[in-house]
């Protein structure tokens, strides 16, 4: 796909506009957008403290996700664990809150990493409602 320069630019801004327009015809050439997103859900297995980074304070949990198929006969279940680090304060009150041993969450983020290995930089966290009468479900 190219872009059409087929118009014109008065005031000056001819510059920034064919400078823009070959920056889409680049990111166009792509085949992939390069997208870094992920939606994972799970049973939080372990919350940790909040940690000093450089950009602030951030509060981070495992999040232990049972991925079923079938082979055959046989369902088989893999439980993938997963650190989720949250660096946003008003979130990270909420996992101190709400995020304890054994309550089912939905996390929306990108994968990150660094040198303790990949994590799930969390955008967002809903927290699966409680039964009024406090029993699991």
């Amino acid at each position: 796909m190219r872009i059409s320069r087929a118009f014109t630019v008065t005031h000056g801004k001819a510059a920034l506009l064919n400078t823009f327009l070959e920056i889409l015809n680049h990111l166009s050439e792509d085949k992939m957008d390069h997208l870094n997103s992920i939606l994972i859900e799970g049973t939080v297995a372990d919350t940790l403290a909040i940690d000093g980074k450089e950009k602030g304070k951030y509060r981070s949990f495992v999040l232990a996700s049972r991925r079923c198929r079938h082979d055959g006969e046989k369902l088989k279940i893999r439980t993938t664990r997963m650190r989720i680090v949250s660096l946003n304060a008003k979130m990270n009150e909420g996992i101190a809150r709400y995020a304890y041993a054994g309550r089912e969450v939905r996390v929306v983020g990108c994968v990150a990493d660094d040198e303790a290995g990949i994590y799930v930089e969390a955008e967002h966290i809903e927290y699966r409602p409680e039964p009024k009468d406090g029993k699991k479900e």
